[in-house]
């Protein structure tokens, strides 16, 4: 593919070269190609750059998704390095074009807009991609998690991160008795079935500062959110905070 790409690079076209009036614009995968009369080439050329880059993030957080958005880097590298070619002169080998290219656009365009999806919509995926979330990590850098939030934590610090809903937060009194939980005196409503719940008939602590108390939720073979029980965790525990459901497909919606 690489030796494709740089031969498509360095092809000279048949118009002049427009790319000084399209400004920023050189950068769209055939752009300038249009503009310069090549309709079909820069049809080609945008095309094919659009029809990977929306499959790769339609496909975010999967091993097909990667390989999409690898394979629209090097073919937006191509397009640029084809513009680039035609506004130099005398014009650098092919390949160093190629590396030119694909170091300004991988530094200055896909680290810095990969690095900002990846902590606004981290793709948490538990038991593989069947049951996947937009996870935004930047959600409790600054605030604490509060009662009834969802969040993206570890049950330990070794564990993988599931989905879990916060029940009560520091210094909340938390009671446990006769099949019934109770926040600060008064009963969580949202808890679910109470067989769900394994441990001692009678409960009471506060929680600990610098803590939540979380309910963890799984999906069960119906595909419905059940309880799998609660459990007391650190801040340090929680990545950040789920803000819609993305696997399954037909299950995606906002949280």
């Amino acid at each position: 593919m690489s030796g494709g790409l740089a031969a498509m690079a360095t092809e000279r076209p048949e118009e002049g070269d427009v790319s000084p009036r399209l400004g920023a614009w050189v950068l769209l995968p055939g752009a300038t190609q249009w503009a310069s009369g090549q309709r079909e080439r820069g049809l080609a050329w945008f095309g094919t750059f659009a029809a990977a880059l929306a499959t790769s993030a339609f496909l975010w957080g999967t091993a097909t998704g990667t390989a999409l958005l690898a394979f629209a880097f090097a073919w937006h590298v191509a397009a640029t390095a084809d513009v680039v070619r035609r506004g130099v002169f005398p014009a650098p080998g092919p390949w160093v074009i190629l590396i030119g290219t694909a170091g300004g656009l991988g530094i200055g365009v896909y680290l810095p807009v990969l690095t900002v999806a990846s902590l606004a919509a981290w793709p948490g995926l538990r038991d593989g991609p069947d049951d996947g979330f937009l996870v935004n990590c930047w959600a409790y850098q600054a605030l604490k998690p509060r009662r009834d939030e969802l969040v993206w934590y570890r049950p330990t610090p070794l564990t993988t991160p599931r989905v879990g809903r916060v029940v009560a937060a520091a210094g909340h009194k938390v009671e446990w008795s006769e099949g019934t939980l109770k926040i600060d005196g008064r009963p969580d409503q949202k808890l679910g079935p109470a067989a769900t719940l394994l441990g001692p008939k009678v409960l009471r602590y506060q929680v600990p500062e610098g803590h939540v108390l979380i309910r963890s939720e799984s999906r069960g073979a119906s595909h419905r959110d059940s309880v799998d029980g609660l459990t007391v965790v650190s801040h340090d525990q929680i990545v950040g905070r789920p803000w819609a459901r993305f696997y399954p497909v037909h299950e995606r919606r906002l949280l």
